[in-house]
């Protein structure tokens, strides 16, 4: 494949947007949103909200399923899933205690409430309104990247990593959000209902978004949109929940390509569409590809990794998930 030249660089409104919003969703929204915590509740809530932002975009299934496993009440669920299992400071009338799944070890977790005592979790208007917004950036930097993937010329240097897998694999990050949040706030359907009908959800609207990319995009000669469905199907379904070991860091490794990728790829390889000349060196390249990075371990630290590295109760985490499945099935 040729390498792009000046004369491919682009002036479009629209496909500086695509990029500017993809770069939003994608690897600035998960450090930047938090960042309030640091004067309000310090550097560890900081750190603790970040690393479960981190885990739910990287691996957002696994995040949703723990949320609907783990909530007491339909409503708590969209709170576990947008703002992770790190309960505020408990009034005077309420007793902290030593919360093993997320405290043990001196892990990154802090001391939950006792369950009994402590009310049921739900989103505020304003975290509801952050979390909408959060997620239709996601939303429209799938669009406008399906779209631009669409109209490409034929004769356009295209790649799997510029066009399909810039955005579109990342849908479900969205979608498994703003489903809790209408089934935990306004529907408050069973768990059951909840993870199927949100499954067939995430399925149906997928095949949706990628038909018009398979049938029309110039990239659908080199079959480019089936690595688009791949990834999408491993953001989709909980994989970290069915492996462990080895495998983990395969999961999250793929994780991080499919986010950061297309962009940070892009920037870096002159065989990549990606028209957007300014960008398209080393320096912003590699400090675009070292975020990602970034947040790709701090999702590791959620998911599994060997002592010392992690407590014993964050590694238990993904045993929690495990079992979740099982309990499903049975």
């Amino acid at each position: 494949m040729a390498a792009m030249d000046e004369t491919e660089c682009t002036t479009s409104t629209r496909e500086w947007a695509m990029l500017i919003i993809t770069i939003l969703s994608m690897n600035v929204s998960w450090w930047i949103c938090d960042i309030p915590l640091l004067w309000t509740h310090g550097f560890r809530r900081y750190l603790s909200s970040v690393t479960w932002q981190c885990y739910r975009l990287y691996t957002p299934s696994c995040a949703a399923l723990y949320a609907q496993m783990h909530a007491r009440a339909p409503e708590e669920a969209p709170y576990i899933y947008y703002v992770g299992p790190y309960f505020d400071d408990p009034s005077p009338k309420e007793t902290r205690v030593a919360d093993p799944l997320l405290s043990a070890g001196g892990g990154i977790g802090i001391d939950a409430l006792s369950p009994p005592e402590s009310p049921i979790k739900t989103l505020s208007r304003f975290q509801i309104s952050k979390s909408l917004v959060l997620d239709s950036l996601t939303i429209i930097a799938t669009g406008l990247t399906v779209h631009q993937a669409i109209i490409l010329p034929e004769d356009s240097p295209t790649s799997g990593i510029g066009v399909s897998i810039w955005a579109y694999p990342t849908l479900p990050v969205a979608l498994l959000g703003i489903w809790q949040l209408v089934c935990g706030t306004w529907i408050r359907w069973s768990r059951k209902y909840t993870l199927w009908l949100g499954m067939l959800l995430v399925i149906g609207i997928g095949a949706a978004v990628i038909a018009p990319v398979a049938a029309l995009s110039p990239a659908r000669e080199k079959k480019l949109w089936i690595l688009a469905i791949i990834a999408y199907v491993i953001m989709a379904l909980p994989v970290l929940a069915i492996i462990s070991g080895p495998g983990v860091l395969i999961a999250l490794a793929l994780g991080f390509l499919i986010r950061v990728g297309g962009v940070g790829i892009g920037s870096l390889s002159d065989m990549a569409y990606f028209p957007f000349c300014e960008l398209r060196n080393k320096a912003f390249g590699a400090t675009y590809i070292t975020i990602g990075v970034i947040g790709a371990l701090l999702a590791f630290v959620v998911s599994d990794a060997p002592p010392p590295l992690l407590s014993t109760a964050v590694k238990r985490w993904a045993e929690n998930i495990d079992k979740a499945i099982n309990a499903l099935w049975s």
